[in-house]
């Protein structure tokens, strides 16, 4: 005979919410972007990774933000900068970049989620 815990709503949420990591979100953003930073991956590869954890982020909205903020900065430099789709990203454009996501606090925000993980203290000094 098998015994079926009754799950209520509040508990049911409260478990949904438990399966949630939004630091680990915002460390894979973090290590997306500095993998970017450093030319082992490119883009678009770089957005659709930190989209995949956008995905993830709904039940934080400032945390969902600052992803969604971040694959809009990169697209829109690399569009601003006539890079098409494919071609490698100089970098050049790859500071750029970095240093308009710490100017706007968009790596301040992912470094707060992220609990001081060591790839946000790496891509600030990477960022001037």
């Amino acid at each position: 005979m098998f015994w079926v815990e009754k799950m209520s709503w509040s508990n049911w949420i409260e478990s949904e919410f438990d399966d949630l990591h939004p630091e680990k979100y915002a460390r894979d953003a973090l290590h997306s972007l500095l993998l970017f930073e450093e030319g082992k991956i490119d883009y678009p590869e770089v957005t659709l990774k930190i989209a995949g954890d956008e995905a993830w982020s709904d039940a934080f909205p400032p945390l969902k933000k600052a992803l969604h903020d971040l694959v809009l900065l990169i697209k829109d430099v690399i569009k601003e900068n006539g890079i098409p789709d494919g071609e490698p990203v100089p970098d050049s454009v790859r500071k750029e970049i970095l240093k308009e996501a710490k100017k706007r606090g968009i790596l301040q925000t992912l470094e707060e989620w992220a609990n001081g993980y060591e790839e946000a203290q790496i891509l600030n000094e990477m960022g001037g």
